[in-house]
């Protein structure tokens, strides 16, 4: 109610004991609210201190890992054109800088995988180069890949000239006797995955018009997992050989 002094109070009456008396005590409103009003600008501070501090923390941590991921986004960039380079910042989160070491030793790994097999490719090359029997190596579908200095003297093609093209066009091959070509046989090479051999009873038509009495051998070319993944075709000139058999069997 409101007081004698026309402040609004708070009253308490208590019966004393054994009397007619009534106790009373009384407190403006405003004493009992302020201790209640205080309490709650204490905690709500607090929770705007403590939200200002976690806050500050999201964007600190934030900016600490935004840097680092981004420059390592960039070098992962690079990797894909054959370039690598991150520079670990001093303050680096430890998770951080551990991804960067694995994502650069990986990448010098695929280098050095790169570089072993560019090799590898070029010793095979030299290997090719140097054997005196013609090679040709075609893909699934029969199409040339590659050939050697001696497939390209027997069939009158260039490598240049022959990659790309049907194994037909540039290894034309038939029977000796029947003149039937020698494709179907090849083709099962490719086709079943069989080793096809032939002594010296067929004839290569070049390009430029010669004929060549060859001797040929084509095996499929098989991936690690065992799959087919074309054919390597080594044919050598054996028309000396032929005209010598030939020339025996006629004084015979």
């Amino acid at each position: 109610g409101v007081g004698a002094d026309g402040v609004e109070r708070m009253f308490a009456f208590t019966q004393i004991p054994g009397t007619d008396w009534t106790a009373f005590a009384t407190t403006p409103l405003t004493n009992v609210y302020a201790s209640q009003w205080r309490s709650a600008a204490l905690n709500g501070a607090l929770v705007l201190l403590i939200s200002a501090v976690v806050a500050g923390l999201c964007v600190w941590m934030a900016r600490r890992l935004s840097l680092p991921i981004k420059a390592i986004a960039e070098a992962a960039k690079q990797a894909t054109q054959g370039r690598w380079s991150v520079r670990v910042g001093s303050d680096w989160p430890t998770e951080v800088c551990e991804v960067a070491a694995e994502l650069g030793n990986a990448f010098a790994q695929r280098l050095s995988a790169e570089s072993a097999l560019r090799d590898s490719k070029a010793d095979l090359i030299l290997i090719l180069d140097a054997i005196a029997d013609g090679v040709i190596a075609t893909d699934l579908e029969g199409r040339i890949t590659g050939m050697n200095p001696a497939g390209e003297r027997l069939t009158g093609w260039t490598r240049a000239q022959a990659v790309g093209q049907p194994l037909a066009e540039a290894f034309r091959c038939v029977d000796t006797l029947t003149r039937e070509p020698e494709m179907n046989r090849l083709q099962q090479v490719l086709s079943h995955g069989k080793t096809m051999v032939r002594a010296d009873s067929a004839t290569l038509l070049a390009r430029d018009g010669q004929e060549y009495q060859v001797a040929c051998r084509a095996a499929p070319i098989r991936a690690a997992a065992g799959q087919n993944r074309g054919m390597v075709l080594v044919f050598s000139d054996a028309t000396a050989e032929y005209a010598a058999r030939l020339a025996q069997a006629r004084s015979a």
